[in-house]
């Protein structure tokens, strides 16, 4: 296991894989073009001052840049096609035994190393607003470690909104509004709480872009894939020596064998 790692950190590996992409597809097939909010509002200091602020949090045009995807994918060959693709990286597991137990009440067989985690309010804007952009989650927990899938077909398992007990049919999601709620401004990155996706629902990248007749370079997957690998798990100062070996112990057991 690595030290605990600050956000930063993690954007770091997020970009860290962003540049590796370029690698990862063949160029004479794909064209990757940089998106996201940094590319749209760079050198616009008042459109970053908006987009930071709580008023943007009720704005579905603010969200839809703040939420920006990181890439566009431009597929060359025929047919062509234009996506969306939007990069996460986690290297936490969901550590709560109260937070595992109240999604396993619902979803029995899930594993450890299936439950992904990603800031609520993103979740819900690429639901709301990017449903057809694919995410491509790097896991060091989780067996394939690079997954992909398009936004409407992952499974959410557990959100965390004003009420976490609330039942999923009150999602706001589903109403088309934000979570201007329950936003703890002392938190580093998203200063929200957290959504809990299914991995299991993604494919891994072979398998997702060889649905869309795109091909992968193999070597530099394998690279990539090492790399996460090597970065091992983060897990928070405060759980015992004795906890923390049993989340290692059940993801080995998963397949994680590199921990």
């Amino acid at each position: 296991m690595c030290a605990e790692k600050s956000f930063s950190d993690r954007y770091s590996l997020s970009e860290q894989l962003a540049d590796r992409l370029f690698e990862l597809f063949e160029k004479n097939e794909v064209e990757l073009i940089p998106y996201g909010m940094e590319k749209i509002s760079y050198g616009y200091d008042a459109l970053k001052m908006y987009l930071n602020s709580a008023n943007a949090n009720f704005s579905h045009s603010a969200m839809m840049i703040k939420f920006a995807p990181d890439f566009i994918l431009l597929k060359k060959k025929q047919p062509q096609s234009m996506y969306f693709l939007e990069i996460k990286v986690s290297t936490t597991p969901l550590w709560a035994k109260g937070s595992v137990q109240k999604i396993r009440d619902k979803s029995p067989d899930i594993k450890l190393s299936d439950i992904g985690i990603i800031a609520r309010d993103a979740w819900n804007a690429y639901k709301t607003l990017y449903p057809k952009a694919i995410i491509l989650a790097a896991s060091t927990y989780n067996p394939n470690v690079l997954k992909a899938q398009f936004v409407e077909d992952i499974i959410c398992l557990r959100c965390h909104g004003k009420n976490e007990d609330e039942n999923c049919d009150a999602c706001p999601v589903k109403k088309k509004e934000f979570f201007e709620y329950s936003r703890n401004h002392n938190a580093r990155g998203s200063q929200t709480q957290h959504t809990n996706l299914d991995l299991s629902s993604f494919l891994s990248i072979n398998e997702f872009f060889e649905k869309l007749d795109i091909q992968i370079n193999d070597n530099c997957l394998n690279e990539i894939k090492d790399y996460f690998k090597s970065q091992g798990i983060d897990l928070p100062p405060q759980l015992t020596e004795k906890d923390k070996l049993a989340i290692v112990r059940q993801l080995k057991n998963e397949g994680c064998d590199w921990l």
